[in-house]
């Protein structure tokens, strides 16, 4: 019996290892210019070991010797055959003229199991995706961003007076530890105020209080927990099997935090009647346009404007806190930049009247 069952062992193992080699041999066998990769990891081993972020691991990939003086290159992620492209004219073929032939991103969420996950601009299927993209692009135009200006400048002044309570110079620093500045945490605190002004319509303080909920709620988002993790993974790495893992975007605790906030911040609006041209108002003049329209709107799916709001918190908070973060840290390794964009703004200022 032992050797009926080693033997089954050794011919799914060796049989496992045929179908592997054959899959990355894909680009080999058909003579496209090629990255060796790995068995079972592909091309992301460093990514997969947290030894680097996605860009750094790409980055190494588009500078590889085996890439160099290539318009493409074959690769692998995981099991998942793709090409790295090079060439500027191909990548604009692609995402311009090309572009109903690549419109499906690779990576996905459960669109029955996670709506609030897949409802949204990165994650949507095409045909949902042209639909999002149709209803919010003109939404986002210039014009309508910089009706939201006067918001952002209402957090800046609650910026500058925490700032200014400080009290202290860049002298103390030298003498004082309490005067040291954890900038990236500023940042943060100040994004957060950014964000839940201009989408929810919400006075988050958290330049005030550091541990308001909304604050903790960016924090939640970002939680590297196991099963996180592990859900992460299904839908960037093995999208196919997000349903089997019912795989979420998000932590039950943010969902529920995600709705409820939009869901008052919307009837409270309507409500008062008030307009603040932020993503609130966007959203109320969306559902009266969508109560006029076809039943199958992708409007009128339950989860919709909850979706885009929890999307827009998750791509907007960390990014843009990071932004600020590395270009303070920049202007302070060179203090001749400072002047010379103190002087632009100042410019700028004086040109449009303050």
């Amino acid at each position: 019996m032992l050797n009926i069952f080693l033997a089954l062992s050794l011919s799914l193992l060796a049989a496992a290892y045929c179908w592997l080699r054959q899959r990355f041999r894909y680009w080999e066998r058909r003579r496209v210019p090629h990255i060796p990769s790995l068995l079972i990891v592909g091309n992301i081993f460093d990514l997969l070991r947290y030894r680097c972020c996605f860009g750094e691991q790409f980055e190494r990939l588009y500078n590889h010797e085996a890439a160099s003086g290539q318009d493409f290159v074959g690769i692998h992620v995981l099991h998942n055959h793709a090409l790295l492209l090079r060439d500027p004219a191909l990548i604009k073929r692609v995402l311009v003229s090309d572009f109903s032939a690549f419109a499906s991103r690779f990576e996905r969420s459960d669109s029955v199991g996670d709506a609030m996950g897949s409802l949204n601009l990165f994650f949507a299927e095409y045909d949902v995706w042209k639909e999002i993209h149709k209803i919010f692009s003109p939404l986002f135009a210039t014009g309508k961003v910089k009706q939201m200006y006067p918001l952002l400048q209402e957090v800046g002044g609650k910026l500058e007076t925490h700032m200014n309570a400080w009290n202290f110079t860049a002298d103390d620093a030298c003498s004082y530890p309490s005067a040291v500045v954890e900038v990236k945490e500023l940042c943060a605190l100040f994004t957060t105020d950014i964000i839940s002004s201009l989408e929810f319509g919400i006075a988050a303080n958290s330049l005030v209080n550091p541990h308001a909920e909304f604050r903790r709620m960016c924090i939640e988002v970002n939680e590297p927990r196991l099963w996180r993790l592990l859900h992460l993974f299904t839908i960037f790495f093995v999208p196919e099997r997000v349903r089997l893992v019912r795989a979420h975007l998000y932590s039950a605790e943010y969902e529920k935090f995600m709705r409820s906030s939009i869901e008052y911040a919307i009837a409270e609006r309507m409500r008062s009647g008030n307009q603040r041209n932020d993503l609130i108002d966007i959203f109320i003049a969306l559902k009266r346009q969508a109560a006029n329209g076809p039943k199958d709107s992708v409007l009128n799916q339950p989860d919709f404007f909850v979706a885009q709001a929890a999307f827009l918190l998750l791509a907007g908070f960390d990014t843009s806190s990071s932004t600020i973060t590395f270009t303070l840290y920049e202007l302070a390794k060179h203090p001749e930049l400072q002047q010379r964009l103190r002087a632009e703004l100042r410019g700028a200022l004086l040109k449009c009247g303050g």
